[in-house]
């Protein structure tokens, strides 16, 4: 009997540990199946998010029509949602970048699609660098002025609105030029004091005043080299005449004594007016961005362009033949030259010269895209 006993036992052990191997077994599979199920429903999610991203991008930068007529101004945390600008020229550092749309002005100034180029608003993006180039100035420090170098908040404000990011631009050996290209995706040439006559072979008028020749320098070897790049252009006042005389180009150093011209250099207050008329030609970039005929501009200038350098052409004058407005005839260089300051215009939220900055920002994102 109880060899029996331990018989049944046995034999009941070997049923319980039996059912218990089989029941492990089962629920091993089912762990194993639960997981191959949740790693494929995270990977189908994957998969269709990225889709739906590159179909919002498509969207985006194709001019769909949902998103033809949307608007949104540069928010900054300070101006509850509009661009605020001070009315003063003291130096600034440059706002936050905003992520904003611009109006499509291909390869600045090119045909446009006339749709909206909206920008990211939900993942950051590299914002196009602009390089300014930077005046000296000699300030007052540890009791004995020290040279330094500056650039108006009204260049910064410009391109930060427009969607870039500005960075300034130091003098340096021209062995470096090409490092220092190398970061940016426009340039920007700022006004400033006046060329030495010696760069285009003239001598010198008792009117030229705040001249540098480092800087002078620099900025005709930067203008060449942007030539031989491509790189997106914007040239205001002084720098229209850098490239003037940076292609072979003279100078007229001063309207008044030489022309007769009057009402060329009105400061103050009338720096953020529109006073003068600046005849835009048809056919040409700034036409396409800002369109042709007459324009309002403002004036800050004693020089004007006199012998035009090669491969350049005039397409903007004043009313008393003044030069407003230049190009290149290279039609790879997105390039404009105006005399007039779109900068401190834009202050006042002047159409025209917002327009400017918007297609150079576009020209130097797209320069940037195709890098």
């Amino acid at each position: 009997m109880r060899a029996l006993y331990r018989s049944d036992r046995k034999k009941g052990s070997e049923r319980r540990k039996g059912a218990l191997q089989d029941t492990l077994s089962i629920n091993w599979q089912a762990l194993l199946l639960a997981l191959v199920a949740i790693c494929l429903e995270t990977l189908a999610v994957f998969v269709l998010a990225h889709l739906l991203a590159t179909l919002f991008d498509q969207r985006t930068h194709t001019g769909d029509p949902s998103l033809e007529n949307q608007d949104v101004r540069a928010e900054h945390p300070s101006s509850g949602g509009r661009t605020r600008y001070p009315q003063d020229t003291s130096i600034r550092c440059a706002a936050t970048p905003c992520m904003v749309p611009a109006r499509s002005h291909s390869q600045f100034g090119g045909p446009a699609s006339g749709r909206v180029c909206t920008m990211e608003r939900y993942h950051p993006r590299m914002l196009p660098v602009v390089g300014i180039s930077a005046s000296p100035k000699y300030v007052d420090s540890i009791g004995t002025p020290l040279r330094a170098y500056m650039v108006f908040h009204t260049y910064t404000d410009s391109v930060t609105a427009a969607g870039g990011m500005p960075i300034m631009l130091l003098p340096v050996e021209q062995v470096h030029l090409d490092q220092v290209l190398d970061q940016v995706d426009g340039l920007l040439l700022a006004g400033g004091g006046d060329i030495a006559p010696e760069r285009y072979g003239a001598p010198r008028h008792e009117t030229v005043a705040d001249v540098d020749d480092t800087r002078d320098a620099f900025e005709i070897e930067l203008v060449r080299r942007a030539h031989d790049r491509r790189l997106p252009t914007m040239a205001i006042c002084r720098g229209l005449q850098v490239v003037n005389v940076a292609f072979g180009g003279t100078l007229i150093q001063d309207l008044p004594s030489h022309t007769g011209a009057i009402g060329h250099s009105i400061l103050g207050e009338g720096s953020y007016q529109p006073h003068s008329i600046a005849r835009i030609e048809h056919d040409c970039r700034i036409a396409r961005i800002i369109g042709a005929g007459d324009h309002g501009v403002n004036s800050l200038h004693h020089q004007a362009v006199e012998k035009l350098g090669e491969g350049l052409r005039v397409v903007g004058a004043a009313p008393d033949g003044t030069v407003e407005a230049i190009e290149h005839e290279d039609p790879d260089w997105p390039m404009v030259a105006v005399q007039w300051h779109p900068e401190f215009l834009g202050v006042r939220e002047h159409g025209p010269s917002t327009e400017l900055f918007r297609a150079f920002i576009e020209a130097a994102a797209k320069y940037h895209a195709d890098r």
